[in-house]
């Protein structure tokens, strides 16, 4: 019994050290130790390396050691890259079984319950310093921080976080904590993160569509006076909401990939959002490279936050700026013409529009189709097994991990936040937790 307490003293204590470094200033650490709190995770609820795992991985090895070889092996580059991306891959594809000990301990309950508490107190502190202690000289629209820090994204990604805990509380059927928490995320003012949010969520809601129209409409409600909030506190959102959708039609009625990598190489002021530009360079690298497609260009080696950490111009560190220049062909050739210090400087150049930001597309580019495909083929297959092994007992759970899935997708495709571990690794802690209730419950679930 003693034992048994003490196990979950410590469980409650890691609970406590995720959050504290997902959700609090502290989480500009997280980059750093997720990997370690991943190892503790596992051990303490006894997560198995499967022998598919273990094989896979030394392929992995195998494949990226002789990629990074031909680029000229950048050792940085290669070990901060699978540091970032293998441990939370293993967090999610590991083995859960039942043991008698988690026994109705019902410990993703447990993790919500204080993140959500936590996550209030980080909004109330966001809603002081935006409203009341911003200076005049500071950009407002990323001012919702407060507690959560303005390092990384800022307030977008406190933005993601609180839609992505609105969520659950919409399947749980407590309306008005779904609506304080959606109206936190849109304060953060993160248009992007808010549409992906939006296609996310009608895709789990559109297949029941028919059983839920009154939930539905609720929901739309909501969403005008969510919009509405928004109009208020920052009408220019809206402004710049039809500027990028005016900018994005441009693809079809004047675009070259030529024409606007010319443009990007004189760091003229571009109108088609270089994002779609940097797609479109990837597709063509990816199919018309042999090598690229096979073994990829090596991890750190095209467009992740690992080669912009270490490609001696987008950091602000002097240290890594001064003693890293680790640029690959493929790097210096697709994606620094479109995205430098240099360029972004000008008016106009910046914004997410023009970000060549996509861990899917890094993860395929920077490992090739068969290590990088595997990878995210995998890891996207997990998470439909587990929602499906919820669906007969908790619905609610099931529903949130589909939109879960659907969310980080959609992220993962328009910027690099496999490597923002704030962002995917407390996702990734929700989804297991339900999985080991779920191999650990016999009675029904409490009420959050």
């Amino acid at each position: 019994m003693t034992l048994k307490i003490k196990k979950q003293s410590i469980i409650n204590l890691l609970f406590i050290v995720i959050i504290l470094f997902s959700i609090f200033f502290l989480r500009k650490l997280l980059i750093f130790i997720c990997p370690i709190l991943v190892l503790f995770f596992l051990y303490v609820f006894k997560l198995k390396l499967t022998v598919n795992q273990f094989i896979y991985l030394i392929i992995v090895a195998v494949i990226t050691i002789i990629s990074s070889a031909i680029e000229g092996f950048f050792i940085e580059n290669f070990l901060f890259s699978l540091y970032l991306l293998f441990p939370l891959f293993i967090l999610i594809t590991s083995k859960s079984k039942a043991y008698n000990e988690f026994t109705n301990q019902y410990y993703f309950h447990n993790f919500f319950s204080k993140f959500t508490i936590l996550l209030a107190i980080v909004n109330v502190s966001a809603f002081i310093y935006s409203q009341f202690l911003i200076t005049v000289d500071q950009n407002f629209e990323d001012s919702f921080t407060g507690l959560y820090g303005s390092s990384g994204f800022g307030s977008h990604t406190l933005s993601i976080i609180n839609l992505m805990v609105s969520v659950y509380y919409f399947y749980s059927k407590k309306y008005f904590k779904f609506m304080l928490f959606l109206i936190c995320g849109i304060l953060g003012f993160y248009g992007l993160g808010l549409m992906v949010f939006l296609l996310a969520f009608f895709l789990v809601f559109l297949s029941n569509l028919y059983k839920y129209w009154r939930t539905f409409a609720m929901v739309v409600l909501s969403g005008l006076m969510a919009a509405y909030s928004l109009y208020i506190f920052n009408p220019e959102n809206f402004r710049y909401l039809e500027k990028n959708i005016n900018y994005a039609q441009l693809v079809i009625d004047d675009y070259s990939y030529e024409k606007q990598m010319k443009t990007a190489n004189d760091t003229l002021i571009t109108r088609v959002p270089r994002f779609i530009t940097f797609l479109d360079g990837s597709q063509k690298r990816f199919f018309n490279d042999p090598k690229v497609f096979l073994i990829g260009t090596s991890p750190g080696g095209y467009n992740s936050r690992v080669a912009f950490y270490f490609n001696g111009d987008f950091m602000k560190n002097k240290f890594i700026k001064n003693n890293f220049n680790n640029r690959t062909e493929y790097h210096k050739e697709d994606i620094f013409p479109l995205l430098n210090r240099k360029y972004i400087e000008r008016p106009y150049n910046d914004g997410t529009r023009n970000q060549t930001f996509s861990s899917l597309v890094s993860i395929l580019l920077e490992y090739g189709f068969f290590v990088g495909g595997i990878f995210l083929f995998w890891f996207f297959s997990k998470i439909r097994r587990i929602r499906k092994k919820l669906y007969p007992h908790n619905k609610a759970q099931s529903q949130y991990v589909k939109f879960l899935g659907y969310f980080m997708f959609f992220l993962l495709l328009v910027q690099n936040y496999f490597e923002y571990s704030e962002i995917i690794f407390p996702i990734l802690i929700l989804i297991k937790l339900m999985e080991i209730d779920h191999y650990n419950t016999i009675f029904d679930e409490p009420e959050q």
